[in-house]
């Protein structure tokens, strides 16, 4: 008879979802909100999922000081992709930087390491709670980017940016009628900086007022500023580099009939499950914009390009 498979202990699932968020994004380069569905599949308590997204995206952005800390440790420097690294990260993280007990921190992680580096993973641990380590106020640019900057900019830019990025991120929503502004902004608990917008310290998606009826997207204020700026429909618009699909939703409910393209298939994923939940309408196109073109003339054009994304970095550290 076959053995059933292991069960976690409970707070383990959130951590081996973690594990697998910065994996994805450190040794596969995938961008952390893409990674994040295949990551949290099968875990079926959304807090748990919304921890390990916490843990991953918190890891990254303290990633040089902790990699400082785990180095300062050890005898020998564990490889940067070395498994016990990367489950002594999440360890520490929590431990420093997200309020958990230290005995919490260690004991969800060590499941992750069974039948391999466990008694490193915890002496490494000890030996930084021992001692008192603690990391910085404010998060260490990595050096590739602090050099760059610091040469753009001096030592007040960089700590200016340092300090930036030490502040939690607010929650940013869209809403899909500026009409019902105010009382969204009081159901909500949020202010509204502009018409069709609230903002919140931070929060659970799901279970906020609104979500399931689709009257909200999540989306940075200023990333709904190109939209604002085309106004009011009707006519075509094509959202070209459309992912994630804010302002394909913006544009949508504002009366255009948007086309929306982007290279990725993966990104435009989270824009389909909008437009379900919100009942809005877009045709979602997957194509290389160097290859494709419309089938025919469109009254707008918004061309949202990528970037260096720096302006997102403290909401989207990898």
């Amino acid at each position: 008879m076959p053995k059933p498979e292991p069960v976690d202990p409970p707070g383990v699932p959130a951590r081996r979802a973690a594990l697998r968020l910065l994996d994805a994004v450190l040794r596969q380069g995938l961008p952390l909100e893409a990674a994040i569905g295949r990551a949290t599949a099968g875990i079926e308590r959304s807090d748990d999922r919304a921890l390990a997204h916490a843990i991953a995206a918190e890891v990254l952005r303290r990633l040089p000081d902790l990699d400082a800390l785990i180095d300062s440790a050890t005898k020998t420097r564990l490889p940067d992709d070395a498994k016990a690294r990367f489950a002594l990260r999440i360890a520490l993280v929590q431990a420093l930087s997200l309020g958990t007990p230290a005995h919490a921190a260690i004991s969800t992680v060590l499941p992750l390491v069974d039948g391999g580096p466990r008694k490193l993973v915890h002496g490494v641990f000890g030996t930084i709670s021992r001692g008192g380590d603690q990391l910085p106020e404010q998060p260490t640019l990595p050096d590739p980017v602090a050099i760059r900057w610091h040469a753009a900019w001096g030592d007040d830019g960089i700590e200016a940016a340092e300090r930036a990025m030490a502040a939690p991120p607010p929650l940013d929503l869209t809403l899909a009628d500026p009409a019902t502004t105010a009382a969204m902004a009081e159901a909500l608990g949020g202010v509204s900086l502009l018409p069709g917008h609230v903002r919140l310290d931070s929060a659970h998606v799901p279970e906020l007022p609104g979500f399931e009826a689709g009257s909200w997207w999540v989306q940075d204020i200023a990333a709904s500023l190109p939209a604002r700026l085309l106004g009011a429909g009707p006519g075509t618009v094509l959202d070209l580099c459309a992912a994630p699909g804010g302002k394909t939703m913006q544009l949508a409910s504002a009366g255009w009939s948007v086309t929306a393209v982007d290279s990725s298939e993966n990104r435009l994923a989270r824009l389909r499950e909008n437009l379900e939940r919100t009942q809005l309408t877009a045709e979602v196109i997957v194509a290389d914009l160097l290859l494709w073109s419309p089938p025919a003339p469109a009254d707008a054009v918004l061309l949202d390009a990528p970037c260096s994304a720096t302006g997102i970095v403290r909401r989207h550290p990898d």
